[in-house]
């Protein structure tokens, strides 16, 4: 049994909880230089300070109806494989469409994690 299994639910929760505080002295500079960078990230700025630490990248901000529209083409495409899978063709009109619709959201995803690369390359 490994260590998390062998936690109850309320133990598990308690190892995962950040209750730890590190505090470090910034000049008024560098705490606005610091909060200019989370902010242009979407993240707080607790999230930076971890990410610098830690040296792990946080996860690009994506805005919530560009993840609606990314679900709703995945969605569509599922369904298309699934019909393709047991012999019946959708249509060359809407296989178009969706994959159209796909490329569109993976250049939008592509420019997102460019401009996150470069914007924590700049720290």
């Amino acid at each position: 049994m490994s260590t998390i299994e062998s936690l109850r639910p309320h133990r598990v929760a308690e190892e995962l909880r950040r209750a730890v505080i590190l505090t470090i002295r910034l000049t008024g500079t560098e705490h606005i230089q610091l909060q200019a960078a989370a902010r242009t990230r979407g993240i707080s700025l607790s999230a930076l300070g971890r990410s610098l630490l830690l040296g792990k990248v946080p996860p690009p901000n994506i805005d919530r109806a560009f993840a609606q529209e990314l679900g709703r083409v995945g969605s569509n495409l599922n369904q298309i494989a699934r019909s393709l899978n047991s012999g019946v063709f959708p249509g060359e009109e809407r296989l178009q469409t969706e994959i159209q619709a796909l490329r569109i959201l993976l250049l939008h995803v592509q420019k997102e994690l460019r401009r996150d690369r470069q914007a924590h390359q700049g720290d």
